[in-house]
């Protein structure tokens, strides 16, 4: 340097200060350009380039080629340092090696040179880098699994010392106390080289600051080949069962959305993440038994991700699925890895913890939350499941089996307040006890786990004991069979200690039906055609308890054999009306109770001929009696419409039709009834009680039918737009034999009258070559037989049978 003497400048010059720029290859979207820049990245892309003059050799940097050098991976950390605004200003006045001073530009911009692709790049500390692969017990070697925690001379303030622009360069530093310091008597002292703005000093020391604590713990573990997927400064997801960051395991099957897994977890439900055999991994949501399974249903949307079995996978064994889960959160803990060593067949890693609130303290020294590691091994109650079991019904003595799923094996502590009178605490090994409780009885569990580091995050559940009014298991097996042309419903049996009867049902929903038939036994006569419903039903305290039913359509359940009368009631209904029933618009229903007289303005009344509900009860006796004209055993079959309106409920007043369930009152099916009736008389014409009817037959001579409406809600009112009656007898079959007809012929006359001619069959003995019968006059009453052979009668002796109803 040579400087020309003035009468300012003289004499010898002991110090010389310039501010210059320096200019470095930047990418511009397509090309490089020479121009001023303070990036890091880009001082580091050049001087691991260096500067060559031809004749005199290198003058400074590495002399690496495009070739050795990992030119994408700089590119993106440079666009990375514009983003966090890091710069490197520096005046190389010293002897360096060309890699001390590429990690020195390196360090500026959070990062560290590195090979791992080959050529020459960096690796620099981003945050939410995507995780590149998936360790557990089931890809780490065995003993190789470490946790190690730096606690020695752990400092508690950060002091960075840069060289200050803004002070004209001058040596100056920053401090930063470590998160959770309450004191500063260990002070750390740390030069930035390259660093000049104090903000950017200001942020670098709270991420030193904050890694004090956040990255105070080492990982270690070493793995086969299958680690070769992960490098130093990648972000890999981590679960293990020494430390419980979740659990992991391979898949050993899968059928559907559902998948089997080769270890258990503690609860069904939580959140899973999956590893495809190809690397690819997926985060979901999974749903189980609340208790140790090891088979889930992914209840997420699985587009784009294979599982076992998939196209393309068809031959891949599902155990190169591997997954990790969690109850409460995402499963396993993120690490960055900072150290790769090979192994004699495989290859080491160290890692530190990834946790987002590391970076966030780059411009705030957050307060430290130690890692929620502990948080398993002390004990977490996922969940309480409840069973229960009838042990004795005239007792109501119930078995209730409480369970839980725990984060570890451990004993609990259970209390249990029973209708809040609190019990006893009791230490259960176990993960299960059994109590006894009654029908009604409130249950409040608490389960605190307790392990040698004292007492776990406890779960509570309130729970009802369901007992005897728990619902009956759902009928099997509905069927039709026909015996003697009747139709008969049959049903496997219900199994359950309190020996249920079943209740059969027609209708268009179990819900909106009419009940037919009750009964202990397994098989019961249909009421005609329809949907039936069967269902277990056991009362308790008044109350009916149900099963699922069970449903069948039946048609043609009515066949017609010696039909001896059909009466068609409607639209005359010209028999007899009596209590409220009433007859409207050819329907019968029920009177209105109310009167117009009582009301001060009729015009507001929504319904005058219903004002004030419907009378409760209304009968109409039909104006036929059946005589069959002897006792035999007859069927009577009944066709009914009805249907019922309910006039408290008002379309138009509601907010929200469609958000109505019942908007077609299916419901006021079990508050109204429609039952028909008949009583019987025998040989002497004295009437029985009316009964209820039911399947099957009755014997009698003598027959009066009637229909009895009842609504026990005054404003639901039943109408019966149809109601037709059948007599169907059986065949009458009379008959003799041994019956001499002389050669004038005989007359025959029937014990008991038919209803229609019958057939006759007649059977003559010792018969010779030209004989023969003719029958002439055959009615209700009887028939007229000669005997002929040829043309001349004869006496014979005969066998006759007559068959009709």
């Amino acid at each position: 340097m040579r400087i020309k003497a003035t009468s300012q400048l003289n004499g010898a010059i002991d110090e010389f200060s310039a501010i210059a720029e320096a200019q470095a290859p930047v990418w511009k979207g397509d090309h490089f350009d020479i121009e001023h820049t303070r990036n890091p990245a880009w001082w580091y892309l050049w001087f691991a380039m260096g500067k060559t003059i031809e004749g005199e050799g290198r003058v400074y940097g590495a002399g690496l080629t495009e070739q050795q050098l990992d030119i994408d991976a700089i590119r993106a950390w440079a666009a990375w340092c514009d983003l966090k605004k890091l710069t490197f200003d520096y005046v190389l006045d010293r002897k360096m090696s060309s890699a001390q001073v590429l990690q020195m530009i390196a360090r500026a911009g959070r990062a560290s040179p590195t090979w791992q692709t080959g050529g020459l790049g960096a690796v620099w500390d981003a945050a939410d880098a995507p995780v590149v692969a998936m360790f557990g017990p089931f890809n780490i070697k065995a003993g190789s699994f470490k946790v190690a925690y730096i606690n020695d001379d752990t400092p508690d303030e950060i002091v960075l010392n840069f060289a200050n622009e803004d002070r004209d360069y001058q040596m100056d530093e920053v401090r930063v106390a470590v998160p959770g310091a309450t004191t500063t008597n260990n002070p750390l002292q740390l030069d930035l080289d390259g660093c000049t703005v104090a903000d950017m000093a200001g942020r670098e020391a709270n991420l030193i600051a904050a890694s004090q604590v956040w990255h105070r713990r080492r990982t270690t573990w070493e793995t086969d080949i299958e680690g070769l997927v992960a490098s130093r400064g990648d972000v890999v997801q981590i679960s293990h069962d020494l430390t419980v960051w979740g659990y992991s395991g391979r898949l050993v099957g899968r059928s559907g959305n559902q998948i089997m897994l080769s270890q258990s977890i503690p609860t069904g439900s939580g959140t899973m993440m999956l590893r495809d055999p190809e690397g690819n991994m997926k985060t979901v949501v999974v749903a189980g038994i609340a208790t140790d399974t090891d088979t889930v249903t992914i209840t997420s949307d699985m587009t784009g991700f294979a599982l076992p079995g998939d196209a393309g996978f068809e031959d891949v064994p599902a155990l190169d699925w591997a997954f990790f889960f969690d109850p409460l959160e995402t499963p396993g803990r993120r690490f960055k890895i900072v150290d790769v060593q090979p192994t004699q067949d495989g290859v080491r890693f160290s890692a530190v913890d990834d946790d987002p609130e590391y970076y966030a303290s780059e411009t705030n020294p957050y307060g430290y939350t130690p890692p929620r590691d502990g948080q398993y091994l002390a004990g977490v109650v996922f969940g309480i499941t409840v069973t229960e079991g009838i042990i004795n019904v005239l007792a109501d003595i119930n078995s209730v089996q409480i369970g839980w799923a725990l984060s570890v094996a451990m004993p609990v502590d259970v209390v249990i307040a029973v209708n809040g009178a609190a019990q006893p605490a009791v230490r259960v090994v176990d993960r299960k006890m059994t109590i006894q409780a009654q029908t009604g009885d409130v249950l409040d569990i608490t389960v605190t786990p307790v392990s040698a580091i004292g007492r776990g995050k406890p779960a509570m559940r309130s729970y009802t004991v369901q007992g005897l009014r728990a619902p009956l298991p759902a009928v099997t097996g509905l069927t039709s069979v026909f015996r003697d042309g009747l139709t008969v419903l049959t049903w496997g049996r219900v199994v359950d200690v309190r020996q249920p009867d079943y209740e059969i049902r027609v209708g268009e929903s179990w819900a909106n039906s009419r009940t037919v038939a009750v009964t202990p036994m397994l098989e019961s006569l249909t009421a005609g055609n329809g949907l039936y419903w069967v269902a277990a039903r056991y009362v308790y305290k008044g109350q009916a308890i149900y099963g699922v039913p069970d449903s069948l359509l039946v048609s043609g359940a009515a066949l017609v054999r010696n039909v001896l009368l059909t009466e068609v009631e409607d639209p005359a209904w010209d028999g007899v009306l009596s209590e409220g029933a009433y007859v409207w618009d050819d329907k019968l229903t029920l009177v209105g109770a109310g009167d117009v007289l009582d009301e001060a303005d009729i015009l507001a009344v929504r319904d005058v001929l219903w004002l004030g509900g419907a009378q409760p009860r209304g009968v109409y006796t039909s104006a036929r009696t059946v005589d069959i004209g002897f006792v035999a055993p007859v069927r009577l079959d009944f066709h009914i419409d009805a249907y019922a309106l309910n006039f408290g409920e008002d379309v138009l007043s509601m907010d929200d039709v469609l958000s109505n369930p019942d908007i077609l009152n299916a419901s006021n099916a079990q508050h109204w009834k429609a039952t028909p009736q008949y009583r019987t008389a025998g040989e002497d014409g004295v009437y029985g009680p009316w009964l209820n009817y039911t399947p099957g037959l009755v014997n009698a001579r003598y027959f009066q039918v009637r229909i009895v409406i009842e609504t026990d809600e005054p404003l639901i009112v039943p109408f019966v737009e149809h109601f037709t009656w059948i007599v169907d007898v059986p065949d009458l079959i009379q008959k003799a034999e041994g019956i001499t007809v002389p050669t004038t012929g005989l007359r025959i006359e029937y014990e008991k009258v038919f209803h229609a001619v019958p057939n006759v069959q007649i059977a003559l003995f010792d018969a010779v070559d030209g004989d023969r019968y003719v029958l002439t006059n055959s009615d209700e009453t009887g028939f007229d037989i000669q005997i002929f052979n040829a043309s001349t009668p004869k006496a014979a002796v005969i066998n006759w049978l007559s068959q009709g109803f």
